[in-house]
C-alpha cells in the first residue's frame, strides 16, 4: 500500500520548461528529462597538463598492480555477490542480487564465464553496461527537470565487476589519498570531518587580535555528474597504474549509456561523455581519486607558505581544507592574498576535472575580529556570500548554540513527521517496533554521534516514540501506559525490545570516538584533539575546562565509564603496569592491589617481568609474593602467547564485545546495566529465540509482562464499573490474564481438546509467567518430546493469541464467538502455521568421517567445562579411523571459547612433535575455526594469542586445513573431554584408559586391537 501511494505521488504529469510554462504533454516531459541530462554529461572538454604539474608521483608497485590486475577467481566472484544486497532495484535486466544468490548453481558458469571475459579481454559487454536513470524529487512539490536527483540503476553483473574492482581499489588507496579526505577509506569514520570542522570553528569563535579567519564553504554542483574522465585516468597514470587496470576502468565508465525511467517506464537511449554514476560501487572511490588533485594543490600551497591553514592547538597539525567526497570546506587567515592563493587553486581544478562551484550556494564565514573592510575584499574576490550562524557541514552545525537548538528541533519535527505518516492506528505493535527500531530512532543517530543532547531534547525524542507505540496520536496526552518506556528500550536479554532509550543511544554513539581517541589508531583527527586538550594530562585524571569547546566536555562526561570498560589484552606484557593499568578483565575492578594494602613493591612493574620463559609462563614464586590468592587466580586465566610474542605490543580491548572492537549495540547494553541493576534473564533468550512469527512473540512477551489492557488492569488507571471489570466471555471472574488464559472456560475446553490434553487450571495458582515458563520448556515441564516442541509452542502461542483475539471481538465489535468457533478458529491457524513452517529444514545427525587421504590425518578437538576450570582435548586418528592419540589439558579459565582454541593448540602442538604432516584439523567451534583461517579479522580477542600460536605451528605442516563441523560429528572429541575433565585426566592419555563406549570409530570397524 505505502508502496503504491509513494509511487503515485513521484508520478510526473506536469512540469514547467525553459519559457516557464506549465508542460503536461508526455512526449514533451520526456524531451525535457532527455535533453536536460544530455547536457548534464556533455563534456567541457578539459585543459590539464599531462603531469598535472607533478602532484602525483609513482607510488603503486609492481606487486600492487601484480594484486590489482589479477583474474578473479569463482571464490572471489562469490563473495562479491554475497556483498551485494539482495532486494535493492534491479537494472534494465531486471535480475537483483537475490536471483544470484539464490540460483547461483544454475547460473554461476555463465557468470563466472562473462565476469572473466572482461578481465582477460578488457571489453564490456554494451548491454551489461546500458543504465537506467530513476529520478528522485529533491523537494515535497518538484516542478523543474532541476529538481529531481538521477540516480543509476544498474545491471547486477556490471554490480559485480565493478565492486571487485572497487575492493582492490580501496586496498591501496591509502598510499595515495591525504589524511585531508576521510570517505569510503577503511579505518576512517565521517564524524572525523565534523569535529575537527567544529574544532576549527571553536578557534574562530574565540580568536583576539588583529588577524581574522575564515570557513569558506564549497558547494559544488552536480559534482558526480560534472567529473571528467580524462581527468580520473591520467591520474591512475601519473600514480603508475598498470595499463591493463588503466583499461578496465576505462571500460567500465565510458562504454555506459543510459535510459530515463519516467512514471515507471524507460525512455531515450543516450551515451555521456563524462560524469561518474551514483549507485555504481566504483563512482565514490573514483571521485575521491578525483578530489585528491584538489588537496594536494592546497597542501602545496600551505607548504610553500602562500597560505597559512588554522590549527586548533599550539602544536597541533595545521588544517586548510578537510573534504569528504563533494563536501569541502576551506580554512586560513582572513586576508586578500589567502583568498587569491584559494580562488586561483580552485579554478585550475574546475578547470582540469570539469567540476562546476555554485557560487549562489557557497558561503564564508569570518571570526569575529575580522575586519570589515578585509571581508568585503574577500567576498569581491571570491564571490562568495557571507553566511549564517547557521552553517552546516555534512549536515550538522558548526556552532554550538542557537543554531544546534534549532537544528535539534528540526530533527524532533521530522521524526514526529515521519511517525505521524505512518498511522500506528493501521499498524501492529510488532510493525510500529520495527519501524521506531530501523528507522524513527536512526534519525538523529548522525547527530548524536558527535555531540550528547540536551536531556530535554532526549526525553522530548522518546515521548514522541512512547506515543507512537502505544499507538496514541503524536501530540495526544497517553493515558494507558503499564509499563515504563525506559523498560521497554531495554536490550531484548535484559527484558526489553531493543528500542533505543535516545539519551543512553546517544552516550554509545559518542563513546565510540571516545574509544578511537584511547585505542592505538592514528589519524589526523586524534592527533589534533590530543594535541589540543591532552598535551600535559592523561586519560585517568583528564579535565575539561569552562573554555573547552563543548564536543570535548561531552568527551570528558564519557572518560570514566568507557575507561571502565577497556581491558589491556596481554601480548609481550612490557608496556602494561601492572598497579596501574586494567590488565585483568576477570577481576573487579580490573587492576590488581598488592597483598598487603598500601605496600606497592616494584612501582613500575610490567606484566612481562611477571612471566619466566622457555616455556613462557607465570612465574608463581613471585605471584605468591605480590598478590593475594584471588587475584593469582585471575592472572592464571591470562592465557599467554608462546611463540612470537615479542614484537607484538599489547592491546587495549572492549570487554563488552568478544571481538575486543567497540560497538554502538554493545555500549548501548552496558550504559543501560551500568545504570540498572537488572541481569540478563535465560527467558528472554528463549522467548526471542523461539520460532514464530515476530507479532507472535511480541504477544509473549506483553503477556509475560502483564501489559495487555485486560478489564482489570484498565481499572487500576480509568474509571471502570465493578461490572464491567467481568471476563466479556465467561462473565464468572474478574478479567485478568491468569484468568482469561488459565481458568476461563474457553481456555479449559480448548486444551481439553488439544493435541496434548492438559488440565490447563492446575496451572493457574503459579500464574501467567510460570505459563509462559512452559511454553518454552515444554521438554522439562510436561515430558513434550524434541520433536514436538515447536509444534506445542506454536499451538499454545496461537491458542492464546486467537483467544484474545475473539475476546477483542466480544468487547469492541460486540461480537458473539462460541467455544466451538474459538476451538475451530485455534485448530485452522495451528495448521495453517504448522504447514508453513514444514518446509524448514529440520536438523540432521551426521556421523565423523575420516580423511580421504591415506598420508592425512583428522584432528578433532573440544573442551569441557566445570567447577571453575575447564580441560582441553584433541583427538587424533588416521584414514581409517585408528586413534594415533589423545591429548588433554587442564586450564584455570573457564571461557568456552578460550578452551575451544587451546584444545586445538594442544592438538596442533601434539602433530608437531610426533612429525605428522599432513593434517585436518575439525571442530564444532565457528570462532575457533575462523580465528584459524583468518588472522586479520577480529573474532575473539581473548583467544587471539593461542590462534597465533596455532598458526605459528601450522605453517611448518606440509599441508593442513581447518574446517568447522556439526557437532554431531565431534561426539568423540565432546565426550572425552567430559570424561577427562571429570576423571582429572591430562597430558597424553593412553587409549586403553577411555572407557570404549566414548570412543568413535567408522561405520563397521571394530575398536583397534592395537593401542599407540
Amino acid at each position: 500500500m505505502s508502496t503504491t501511494i509513494k509511487r503515485r505521488k513521484n508520478e510526473i504529469h506536469c512540469l514547467k520548461n525553459e519559457s516557464n510554462q506549465w508542460d503536461s504533454n508526455p512526449q514533451n516531459i520526456q524531451s525535457m528529462f532527455l535533453n536536460h541530462f544530455h547536457r548534464i554529461f556533455r563534456s567541457s572538454n578539459p585543459s590539464f597538463p599531462a603531469n598535472l604539474d607533478n602532484l602525483f608521483s609513482t607510488i603503486i608497485t609492481a606487486q600492487d598492480n601484480e594484486f590489482l590486475c589479477q583474474i578473479p577467481s569463482e571464490e572471489e566472484i562469490l563473495s562479491i555477490i554475497k556483498q551485494i544486497p539482495s532486494s535493492k532495484a534491479p537494472g534494465p535486466d531486471g535480475f537483483t542480487g537475490f536471483f544470484y544468490k539464490t540460483y547461483w548453481e544454475i547460473v554461476k558458469t555463465d557468470l563466472i564465464q562473462a565476469i572473466q571475459s572482461f578481465f582477460i579481454h578488457g571489453k564490456l559487454l554494451k548491454e551489461m553496461n546500458h543504465t537506467h536513470i530513476v529520478l528522485i524529487p529533491k523537494n515535497s512539490s518538484p516542478n523543474t527537470v532541476h529538481q529531481y536527483r538521477p540516480i543509476s540503476l544498474s545491471n547486477v553483473s556490471y554490480k559485480i565487476i565493478a565492486k571487485l574492482l572497487a575492493n582492490r581499489l580501496k586496498g591501496v588507496m591509502h598510499k595515495f589519498i591525504s589524511p585531508n579526505q576521510s570517505a569510503f577509506l577503511p579505518g576512517k569514520i565521517i564524524q572525523e570531518n565534523i569535529i575537527l570542522a567544529q574544532e576549527v570553528f571553536h578557534v574562530m569563535r574565540r580568536k583576539q587580535g588583529r588577524k581574522g579567519l575564515m570557513a569558506i564553504k564549497i558547494y559544488m554542483e552536480k559534482a558526480f555528474d560534472f567529473m571528467e574522465w580524462s581527468f580520473i585516468l591520467n591520474i591512475f597514470k601519473c600514480l603508475g597504474f598498470n595499463t591493463i587496470w588503466i583499461q578496465w576502468i576505462k571500460e567500465c565508465i565510458t562504454t555506459v549509456s543510459y535510459s530515463i525511467v519516467i512514471n515507471g517506464s524507460p525512455h531515450g537511449f543516450f551515451q555521456p561523455s563524462r560524469g561518474l554514476r551514483q549507485g555504481d560501487p566504483l563512482s565514490p572511490f573514483l571521485f575521491i581519486l578525483g578530489s585528491e588533485a584538489l588537496s594536494r594543490m592546497l597542501l602545496r600551497q600551505e607548504q610553500t607558505k602562500s597560505i597559512k591553514g588554522i590549527s586548533i592547538s599550539r602544536n597541533g597539525p595545521s588544517l586548510s581544507h578537510l573534504l569528504f567526497t563533494d563536501d569541502l570546506i576551506l580554512f586560513g587567515s582572513a586576508n586578500s592574498n589567502t583568498a587569491s592563493v584559494f580562488e586561483r587553486t580552485l579554478t585550475t581544478y574546475c578547470q582540469w576535472s570539469g567540476q562546476k562551484i555554485n557560487n549562489s550556494k557557497s558561503s564564508i564565514q569570518f571570526s569575529n575580529n575580522s575586519r570589515q573592510a578585509t571581508k568585503s575584499a574577500i567576498r569581491h574576490i571570491l564571490q562568495f556570500k557571507t553566511s549564517s550562524s547557521k552553517i552546516k557541514y555534512l549536515g550538522v552545525p558548526l556552532n554550538s548554540g542557537s543554531p544546534m537548538k534549532s537544528h535539534l528541533n528540526d530533527i524532533l519535527v521530522k521524526i514526529q513527521d515521519k511517525l505521524a505518516g505512518w498511522k500506528s492506528k493501521l499498524l501492529s505493535q510488532a510493525g510500529r517496533t520495527t519501524l521506531i527500531r530501523t528507522v524513527a530512532s536512526t534519525i538523529p543517530s548522525y547527530t548524536m554521534a558527535t555531540t550528547l543532547l540536551p536531556v530535554n531534547m532526549a526525553k522530548k525524542f522518546d515521548r514522541s516514540l512512547m506515543r507512537f507505540w502505544w499507538g496514541f496520536d503524536i501530540h495526544q496526552q497517553h493515558k494507558y501506559t503499564p509499563k515504563a518506556w525506559s523498560s521497554i528500550c531495554k536490550p531484548k536479554s535484559l527484558g526489553g525490545l531493543g528500542i533505543r532509550l535516545t539519551s543512553q543511544f546517544n552516550k554509545a554513539l559518542m563513546g565510540k570516538l571516545v574509544w578511537h581517541l584511547i585505542s592505538n589508531d592514528s589519524s589526523i583527527w586524534k592527533t589534533a584533539i590530543l594535541n589540543k586538550y591532552m598535551s600535559t594530562s592523561d586519560w585517568v585524571n583528564v579535565k575539561a575546562k569552562y573554555s573547552d569547546s563543548r564536543f570535548w566536555k561531552c568527551i570528558v562526561k564519557l572518560n570514566d565509564f568507557i575507561l571502565s570498560s577497556v581491558s589491556i589484552q596481554i601480548n609481550n606484557g612490557t608496556a602494561t603496569r601492572v598497579w596501574s593499568d586494567p590488565w585483568l578483565p576477570s577481576l573487579h575492578p580490573p587492576i590488581p592491589s598488592p597483598q598487603i594494602p598500601g605496600t606497592y613493591h616494584y612501582p613500575d612493574l610490567r606484566v612481562a617481568e611477571l612471566t619466566l620463559e622457555n616455556p613462557r609462563r607465570w612465574n608463581m614464586l613471585l605471584l605468591n609474593t605480590l598478590f593475594s590468592s584471588k587475584t593469582i587466580a585471575a592472572i592464571q586465566r591470562i592465557r599467554l602467547s608462546q611463540y612470537q610474542f615479542h614484537n607484538i605490543h599489547d592491546q587495549p580491548k572492549w570487554k563488552h564485545h568478544s571481538s575486543g572492537k567497540y560497538s554502538v549495540k554493545s555500549a548501548y547494553a552496558a550504559f543501560i546495566l551500568h545504570t540498572n541493576t537488572t541481569e540478563p534473564d535465560i527467558i528472554w533468550k528463549k522467548l526471542w529465540a523461539v520460532k514464530l512469527q515476530d507479532r507472535l512473540k511480541l504477544f509473549l512477551w506483553k503477556v509475560y509482562n502483564d501489559i495487555l489492557p485486560t478489564q482489570l488492569s484498565l481499572s487500576h488507571c480509568l474509571p471502570i464499573a465493578d461490572n464491567q471489570i467481568y471476563c466479556s466471555l465467561c462473565h464468572m471472574e474478574n478479567e485478568s490474564l491468569d484468568h482469561l488464559f488459565l481458568n476461563c472456560i474457553y481456555s479449559r475446553v480448548l486444551w481439553r481438546n488439544a493435541p496434548w490434553p492438559l488440565d490447563i487450571t492446575c496451572f493457574a495458582q503459579a500464574g501467567i509467567r510460570n505459563w509462559i515458563n512452559i511454553i518454552l520448556n515444554p521438554s522439562d515441564k510436561l515430558q513434550i518430546s524434541v520433536s514436538e516442541v515447536h509444534n506445542f509452542q506454536l499451538f499454545s502461542t496461537l491458542a492464546m493469541d486467537t483467544l484474545w483475539f475473539i475476546r477483542n471481538q466480544t468487547i469492541h465489535n460486540v461480537a458473539n464467538h462460541t467455544i466451538h468457533y474459538f476451538i475451530t478458529k485455534t485448530m485452522e491457524l495451528y495448521k495453517e502455521h504448522a504447514k508453513a513452517w514444514e518446509m524448514k529444514s529440520t536438523e540432521t545427525h551426521h556421523n565423523w568421517r575420516p580423511p580421504e587421504s591415506e598420508d592425512t590425518f583428522s584432528i578433532t578437538f573440544d573442551v569441557a567445562v566445570r567447577n571453575n576450570s575447564s580441560t582441553s582435548l584433541a583427538v587424533c586418528r588416521n584414514h581409517q579411523g585408528i586413534f594415533q592419540f589423545i591429548v588433554a589439558q587442564n586450564n584455570r579459565y573457564v571461557d568456552p571459547n578460550l578452551g575451544e582454541a587451546t584444545a586445538a593448540f594442544i592438538g596442533v602442538q601434539e602433530a608437531y612433535t610426533r612429525q605428522i604432516a599432513k593434517i585436518v584439523l575439525q571442530g564444532d567451534s565457528l570462532n575457533t575455526i575462523r580465528s584459524i583461517n583468518n588472522p586479520h579479522q577480529a573474532i575473539n580477542w581473548e583467544t587471539e594469542g593461542v590462534a597465533r600460536d596455532t598458526r605459528f605451528l601450522l605453517q611448518d605442516f606440509q599441508e593442513w586445513k581447518a574446517v568447522k563441523i556439526h557437532r554431531s560429528q565431534n561426539r568423540c572429541a565432546h565426550s572425552i573431554a567430559q570424561w577427562a575433565h571429570s576423571n582429572l585426566e591430562f597430558g597424553n592419555i593412553p587409549l586403553i584408559k577411555v572407557p570404549t563406549c566414548l570412543l568413535e570409530f567408522p561405520s563397521g570397524k571394530d575398536p583397534p586391537s592395537v593401542i599407540y
